[in-house]
């Protein structure tokens, strides 16, 4: 990858949210300070809420044990309108009716999406309901026996006046629940998460990179000879809608998802031998690429999902065990801010601005910004 250029783009920081990070990150453990640092960061940058909460469960992975996680985006009025989950199977209509059937059979079994969001911001109002009779419901065993799924932890997002969505973060059987202090660490993340819902979108955030490629399988019937989870995932997200709410009435199997969005693509392939498309929606940028076979009996699909140069970042920068403050500074002359305007953004003067960068210089054994941005784009 070619390093950004940091020249315009500058993002929504400014010293009253880098000063709430601070607050929060300054109340919690030292081992979770820089992680919730570089998300706060992260979350202020001006990117679309999808960007953010997609990446975030890799970011949360460096020090909370989650073996799937998902984010549920509501309206106003509590209402589910969009979903992401790593493992797409969870999105399908039949897993959503069983848990809206669970819900129905008792008022205690366990509260519906707008009753958890509405309660406000807070995290582990579902472990309450994680109790004998949920272990040994249909819908449990419908949904998450099957993948060992045992410990489940929602984090809502809400500014107090406005719900956002919530995280749902699950561990295996081979994980312990999660514990006091990892939950005081997810309710300083959804206060920061705020931010990824209540900025507007910095449309000068241009650099980019791809995540992991997607690949699909198709045999000569169209018949799926494989599909890897990226490639599901892809499927999913072009398939949404955010403007409309989750639809429990249509079907969303793998097969429906490969024959809406990738039909057009294979008859182009199987005439041409390769052919590319392009799609953009709130999801971010794909590229979808086909190859026919010599013999025609399979076309192959590949699928990249173009993201972000902070998504790319926020991965890259937690790993370099940064303090606080230095992660911060480094974080802004990664996106072109000059020393006066790193002072004036941290509220620091411009001698301690220099004295963080030597010190970061020194870590990376460099001596320039540009230096600097190509370290982490490696």
């Amino acid at each position: 990858m070619t390093p950004p250029q940091t020249a315009g783009i500058h993002t929504h920081h400014t010293p009253q949210q880098m000063a709430h990070i601070r607050e929060i990150v300054k109340g919690l453990p030292v081992e979770f300070r820089s992680l919730a640092t570089a998300i706060g960061m992260f979350a202020t940058s001006g990117l679309d809420s999808h960007y953010v909460m997609r990446t975030l469960p890799k970011l949360l992975r460096q020090l909370v044990p989650i073996d799937l996680a998902g984010y549920f985006w509501a309206n106003t009025a509590g209402e589910m309108v969009d979903a992401y989950v790593e493992t797409p199977h969870f999105l399908r209509a039949e897993v959503v009716l069983s848990c809206l059937k669970f819900q129905q059979e008792a008022a205690g079994n366990w509260p519906s999406f707008q009753e958890n969001v509405l309660a406000g911001p807070g995290v582990g109002y579902l472990q309450r309901y994680q109790n004998e009779h949920f272990y040994q419901s249909a819908h449990y065993q419908l949904v998450y026996a099957p993948i060992h799924i045992q410990h489940i932890i929602d984090v809502v997002v809400h500014d107090g006046h406005k719900p956002y969505g919530a995280f749902l973060l699950m561990r295996t059987d081979q994980h312990p629940p999660f514990n006091p202090l990892e939950i005081q660490f997810l309710r300083a993340i959804a206060d920061l998460m705020v931010y990824a819902h209540a900025l507007p979108a910095a449309h000068s955030v241009q650099a980019t990179r791809s995540y992991d490629a997607g690949i699909l399988m198709l045999s000569d019937q169209q018949d799926i000879a494989f599909c890897n989870l990226h490639a599901h995932q892809i499927l999913w997200m072009l398939s949404r809608d955010p403007a409309i709410p989750m639809q429990l009435d249509h079907d969303d199997s793998l097969p429906t998802l490969v024959l809406n969005h990738c039909r057009n693509g294979i008859a182009q392939a199987r005439l041409h031998g390769s052919y590319q498309e392009h799609y953009s929606n709130h999801w971010g940028e794909f590229v979808l690429c086909y190859e026919a076979s010599a013999n025609q009996t399979h076309v192959a699909v590949t699928m990249s999902q173009i993201q972000p140069y902070p998504c790319y970042l926020a991965q890259k920068i937690i790993h370099e065990h940064l303090t606080p403050m230095r992660l911060m500074v480094a974080w802004l002359l990664t996106e072109g801010y000059a020393r006066k305007e790193i002072a004036r953004t941290l509220e620091i003067t411009t001698d301690t601005v220099a004295e963080y960068i030597k010190s970061i210089f020194d870590h990376f054994n460099i001596s320039s910004t540009s230096q600097l941005i190509r370290k982490l784009s490696q």
